[in-house]
């Protein structure tokens, strides 16, 4: 099952669910799921591709019979990403920080835009850029972030990534624990690896 995130329009409210990841639906049912959410130019263009798939099928006498699955598969593993790229190119931003998270790990957050549905500038474009390389690190690092870590990524100083870390714990998207070495990490349980989901414990 995709993951989801939530979408919130910044003109009407309206919320949309946006899944992330592969699309079992889009690959069995093909166009249709995209026609059940409303977005007609991804149906078209998914039976159109279809279409000539199963005509190049046949005139090549069944020599290329495997090309429509081809092309479902294909739809299947870009549809949910190209469905929610073109919600938030259309006023639509996450609902919520887990949201938020979300999309910048499957890479797919438009710069800028923020939870309050306002685009940023300066201080809070900045703020979400470290912030995705924090989620960045710590996806790489199975949960876990230091700031000589994210200095490494090559984009930011010491203490510019040290005050970006505890911004993160302040806001409760992070947390301090300490592993069984006596490190001191930032770390983001809910994509700990697993050895280092018995490697921590939290500090007190």
């Amino acid at each position: 099952m995709a993951t989801q995130a939530t979408l919130r329009h910044t003109g009407t409210g309206l919320i949309k669910t946006a899944p992330i990841g592969f699309s079992w639906t889009t690959f069995f049912l093909g166009g249709f799921p995209a026609l059940f959410r409303g977005d007609i130019k991804w149906a078209l263009i998914m039976w159109f591709s279809g279409a000539v798939a199963v005509v190049i099928a046949i005139i090549t006498f069944g020599f290329l019979f495997f090309l429509p699955w081809v092309f479902w598969l294909f739809f299947a593993f870009t549809y949910n990403k190209k469905y929610t790229t073109d919600l938030l190119s259309n006023g639509f931003v996450p609902a919520d920080d887990h949201s938020q998270n979300i999309l910048s790990l499957a890479g797919i957050v438009i710069a800028g835009q923020s939870t309050s549905g306002s685009m940023g500038a300066g201080a809070s474009e900045e703020s979400a850029n470290i912030e995705t390389a924090i989620l960045g690190v710590a996806k790489r690092k199975g949960g876990i972030v230091t700031p000589t870590l994210l200095a490494m990524d090559g984009r930011y100083g010491l203490d510019e990534a040290k005050k970006a870390l505890e911004g993160m714990v302040e806001n409760g998207h992070a947390e301090l624990r300490v592993r069984k070495t006596g490190e001191t990490v930032y770390a983001f349980p809910e994509l700990f690896s697993d050895e280092n989901k018995e490697d921590m414990e939290s500090m007190t």
